[in-house]
């Protein structure tokens, strides 16, 4: 994977020290010459990660002032509430999915096995980024049969549930989704791809997306960082059973 660009690596720790506080809000971050100075870049870098933050809510720049910071935690964040498969799927709606690479492989992740998969079946391996209106929500890797490469050409920009689009083009039906989140940290391939912090805490999702018969549709693993998604469940009381 390539090196991160200087300016998003100067914008990731600028955007640490004001989530640290360093920089609090109201208070002006360093000039240009000063940034320039203490991380041996040029200006063109700087403004171009200033410009990075400015578009992520974090600072303004004002001609003749300088930069101050008017919010410590970026401005973007999806919540999801949850309390059916529609809920589920209508969260993607906003987003758009960056196709990165894909291949056949001849096993799934080990955390997505199941008890009754069939061991040593080719798999539609994807992997992509979904992203909002500007910052990369999460890396997210599916697993499908063979039978849906031909999924691959609709991919590249696909707004919307992929699950969804396999429904439209193959005739399918999604009958449940299953879901397991767990609390981690990003790696560095992880967070350099989500322009965010090494080892920050983040949400990893495992789906699986079964038909009618109970067969996987897609299964997917996907990590978001922690202040750009959280994950709201909403539970019902079933209608109490009359007693004779």
């Amino acid at each position: 994977m390539p090196e991160m660009p200087k300016y998003l690596q100067l914008a990731q720790d600028l955007r640490a020290s004001i989530e640290t506080g360093r920089y609090a809000v109201g208070q002006m971050i360093p000039t240009e010459s000063e940034l320039c100075g203490h991380y041996g870049v040029s200006r063109i870098t700087v403004r171009s990660a200033i410009q990075e933050l400015s578009a992520q809510g974090l600072v303004s720049k004002r001609p003749g002032v300088g930069t101050h910071v008017v919010r410590k935690n970026m401005q973007q964040r999806f919540v999801h509430t949850s309390d059916s498969v529609e809920s589920v799927l209508q969260f993607t709606e906003e987003t758009r999915f960056e196709l990165v690479k894909h291949a056949i492989v001849d096993e799934i992740d080990p955390s997505l096995a199941r008890v009754g998969s069939p061991a040593g079946q080719k798999r539609l391996w994807i992997h992509g980024v979904r992203w909002g209106a500007e910052l990369a929500l999460c890396v997210t890797d599916l697993y499908m049969s063979v039978l849906h490469h031909a999924i691959i050409e609709a991919l590249p920009n696909h707004r919307g549930s992929i699950i969804l689009l396999v429904q439209r083009l193959f005739g399918v039906e999604l009958k449940e989704i299953e879901q397991v989140i767990e609390a981690v940290a990003l790696t560095k391939r992880q967070a350099n791809v989500l322009q965010a912090r090494v080892g920050s805490p983040a949400l990893l999702t495992r789906r699986w997306h079964r038909d009618p018969a109970g067969n996987t549709l897609i299964a997917s693993i996907s990590v978001y960082p922690s202040d750009r998604y959280s994950y709201s469940v909403l539970l019902r009381q079933s209608p109490a059973t009359p007693t004779a």
